[in-house]
């Protein structure tokens, strides 16, 4: 967090105020007030346990911040001193006032500062940055609070009439110095890292230290006594200070964050509208596009239909044509014999005879064509009028097979029917006229090699409340990958050959959804393929079936 002015202004207070509350309390304490004291042990044992309980408090700020690299530049290091002072700071506030109670509190100093300038040393050894170093510190600091309560008599004299010894003033001022230290090292870094926390430790440890030395100067209980442990108090509120400072900047960020979040929350819904958005037009597109796909499928196979009708009807009509021109000429050439009274009986005769030939070859081809028609118009309003009815199976493929037939013979193939006479389907027969025919277009253009007879075969079985339909060929067969990849829209295997690669993927939509069924395929290279199709047999009651 960045320096303001107004932090400016705080720190420069609270250094001014400790430097009066140090000047004064000396002051007082060799004039008015020499040789008063104020021995308030209750307000002392206070005073000692709530900066404890702040010192271990911060401490454990400290290694919070730092495991999400917040806080000060030396967080380690700072909860390390501050949990050593804390836990000897405690002891010290539950013991008698006499050499133990000086000695707790001179040895918290001593070891605060030792640990404080520990920070000395953060850029070059790692060891005071680890969790080992900090507790192994705690653990000495406990060891030696422990120690100095059941062995009270070992410890050194620290307080001789009212007066500290000089090895309670040494422990005292050499750890203020060890804290003025630190804090100029940290005032140094603070001049990199502009950093608020950085500069209230230094202050922390400036106090810390200004209290400590004011202690050489001090009696128990006198003015000067209680004026240093008011340095210290100080000291506490400035790293309470700190917590201040950190939770205003967390709540600050947290407050960026949560507008940030919130921003990023509206953008991504927008962005998830306008993609939805987008993902139902293409939707919609591609079910248009499928439904063409469909309905030009549908047209086509239509136009191979009626192209392969009238090739079939071509042929009996030329018949009928021929035959009706043969029996023509032999009309006109009687009518100018009987006109010319030349007529005899076995001319007569052989009209006879010739026209009742011809006549039975016109009429047979008559009702040929008359079959072609009506197999054309029941496939034709199947295709167009998409409608379940009851139709018996194998008259309505043999139609389709008729219909298909110029295809078939054209490439020398032949097809092989087998089916229950007696089998009636109620489904849609417009989507079994389009599977049928795709199946054989599809063996025709990518099963069967050129100049090669091909054999297709078609079988219908009934299973309970579904037919199974299996078309099989001879063909060339198909690869593991290429079997995997069949039903993939514009998948072929004649890419370069003006196959388009939808012919299976239109086979296995109207399966799935014009008869509602299932197919799978097997085959392998050189073995041909196989379609097994199973769809349902509504079994409604048939109004009509179509033989």
């Amino acid at each position: 967090m960045n320096i303001n002015k107004n932090t400016h202004i705080v720190i420069w207070i609270i250094i001014g105020v400790s430097l009066t509350i140090h000047g004064a309390s000396l002051l007082l304490s060799n004039t008015l007030l020499n040789n008063i004291t104020w021995p308030l042990i209750e307000a002392h044992a206070v005073a000692e346990t709530f900066g404890s309980a702040v010192a271990l408090f911060i401490a454990l700020a400290l290694l919070f911040f730092e495991k999400y690299n917040t806080g000060t530049s030396f967080n380690i290091e700072i909860a390390t001193a501050l949990l050593v002072m804390g836990i000897l700071d405690g002891f010290h506030a539950a013991v008698n006032v006499g050499q133990t109670f000086v000695w707790l509190h001179s040895i918290a100093t001593f070891f605060g500062g030792l640990t404080f300038i520990t920070l000395l040393a953060h850029s070059r050894f790692t060891w005071f940055k680890n969790r080992y170093w900090l507790i192994s510190a705690c653990t000495a600091a406990i060891i030696i609070g422990t120690m100095s309560l059941a062995y009270p008599t070992d410890l050194p004299h620290m307080v001789e009439q009212g007066h500290f010894t000089g090895t309670a003033m040494a422990l005292n001022v050499i750890g203020g110095t060890m804290f003025f230290v630190a804090a100029v090292k940290i005032l140094l870094v603070y001049r990199d890292s502009h950093n608020v926390s950085d500069l209230l430790f230094c202050l922390h440890c400036f106090l810390f230290g200004a209290a400590a030395i004011m202690f050489e100067q001090s009696k128990l209980w006198d003015t000067a006594w209680w004026g240093w442990h008011i340095l210290r108090l100080m000291a506490y509120i400035v790293a309470l200070g700190f917590l201040l400072v950190e939770g205003m900047q967390i709540l600050q960020e947290l407050k960026q964050h949560k507008e940030q979040l919130e921003e990023l929350v509206s953008e991504r819904t927008r962005s998830l509208v306008e993609t939805n958005q987008k993902l139902e037009e293409t939707v919609a597109y591609l079910n248009r596009t499928h439904t063409q796909l469909l309905e030009r499928e549908k047209m086509a196979s239509l136009g191979d239909l009626v192209a392969g009708v009238a090739h079939e009807i071509n042929t009996p009509i030329g018949i009928g044509i021929t035959s009706t021109t043969y029996l023509q000429q032999h009309l006109d050439d009687l009518t100018m014999k009987y006109q010319t009274k030349v007529l005899s009986t076995g001319v007569l005769e052989d009209f006879i005879s010739d026209s009742t030939g011809a006549c039975k070859l016109l009429l047979k081809n008559l009702q040929r064509t008359a079959n072609l028609i009506n197999s054309f118009k029941q496939v034709a309003v199947d295709q167009s009028c998409e409608q379940v009815r009851a139709f018996n199976v194998h008259d309505y493929v043999q139609e389709i097979i008729a219909a298909l037939n110029p295809e078939i013979k054209k490439h020398d193939h032949k097809i092989k029917f087998h089916c229950d006479p007696g089998l009636i389907a109620t489904t849609y027969p417009g989507v079994i006229f389009q599977i049928i025919s795709n199946l054989v277009a599809n063996s025709i253009a990518h099963g069967f090699k050129e100049s090669e007879q091909g054999e297709i075969t078609i079988e219908f079985f009934k299973h309970d409340e579904h037919i199974e339909l299996i078309y099989k060929d001879n063909g060339k067969g198909m690869s593991e990958l290429e079997l995997s990849k069949l039903f993939e829209p514009f998948y072929t295997t004649k890419r370069g050959s003006g196959g388009m690669g939808l012919g299976a993927y239109i086979i296995y939509n109207l399966v799935t959804q014009g008869l509602d069924g299932d197919v799978h395929t097997v085959s392998e290279p050189g073995k041909g393929l196989e379609y097994r199709i199973a769809f349902a047999n509504k079994q409604a009651t048939p109004l009509k079936v179509v033989s």
